[in-house]
C-alpha cells in the first residue's frame, strides 16, 4: 500500500510558506499568542544603557550587551541611557 502525503501547500512564500495537514488541520505556521504576554527573553541580565543610533531614526542599542531595539516615540522616552515608559 502506498503512503499518502497528507501535507498540502496552503500559501505564502519564504519563511511564511505554509503547509497544512488535510487530515488533522495542523499547520506549519504557529501562533505565539499576544506579544504583550510573552516574557522578555532578550534581557540578557544586563543593566541596559541605551543610546540612539541615528538622530533621525528610532533604533537604539545597548552599549553594554549590543542588544538593539526600536523606541516608540511618545510612548517611550530615552533619558540618561534608560528607556522609560511615558504615562
Amino acid at each position: 500500500m502506498k503512503k499518502q502525503n497528507d501535507w498540502k501547500y496552503a500559501g505564502g512564500t519564504g519563511v511564511w510558506t505554509e503547509f497544512k495537514n488535510i487530515k488533522t488541520g495542523e499547520s506549519t505556521i504557529g501562533s505565539l499568542g499576544k506579544l504583550s504576554e510573552i516574557p522578555d527573553s532578550t534581557n540578557f541580565n544586563c543593566d541596559h544603557y541605551w543610546e540612539l543610533l541615528d538622530p533621525h531614526e528610532s533604533s537604539i542599542q545597548c552599549q553594554k550587551c549590543r542588544l538593539g531595539k526600536t523606541i516608540i516615540w511618545g510612548i517611550q522616552i530615552l533619558r540618561d541611557g534608560k528607556l522609560i515608559q511615558n504615562g
